[in-house]
């Protein structure tokens, strides 16, 4: 009989084994399950904050770009008026040079005022450039004397040198 009772002591004892198997393993389910609803929450939490920071970063360019297109309207409006105020003083620079012309040739002189969108001032332009280079004062100086070193520091004007000597 004793063999009987260990026989179902160990069949009972299985069996509880096998319960607590099956509860356990329920248990674990139960715990992916709610985790995996927690973090499906946290990842649609994420996609929401990051719509709204885009969405917000998304109007806070368009404000920025909007302020620029504003700005840059409001040069080229600037660039106009200066282009026309330019256009003025040219055509009243020429003006005023016609007649200083004109008064020179009532005295006798010979004088000629080329249009001034004409290309024959740039030849005679470009051939002063060439016969002659601009250098800052002072850099020809030798050796870097205290001298040169303070016309360097100080002075702003530049004066013309001929070719080769630099």
């Amino acid at each position: 009989m004793e063999d009987a009772q260990s026989a179902v002591s160990s069949v009972s004892s299985q069996q509880d084994s096998a319960d607590t198997m099956r509860s356990m393993l329920q248990e674990i389910r139960d715990f992916r399950a709610e985790h995996k609803v927690d973090l499906n929450k946290l990842k649609e939490e994420i996609k929401g904050d990051m719509k709204s920071e885009l969405e917000d970063m998304k109007q806070e360019i368009y404000q920025k770009l909007s302020a620029n297109s504003a700005l840059t309207q409001a040069h080229e409006t600037r660039l106009k008026e200066v282009e026309e105020r330019i256009e003025e003083a040219e055509t009243a620079n020429m003006a005023i040079a016609q007649d200083a012309a004109q008064e020179l040739r009532r005295r006798g002189f010979s004088v000629e005022i080329p249009d001034r969108n004409a290309s024959e001032l740039y030849p005679e332009m470009e051939r002063l450039h060439q016969t002659k280079t601009w250098q800052r004062v002072g850099e020809c100086s030798a050796g870097g004397t205290e001298t040169a070193s303070r016309v360097r520091k100080r002075l702003q004007e530049y004066e013309r040198i001929p070719p080769g000597t630099n």
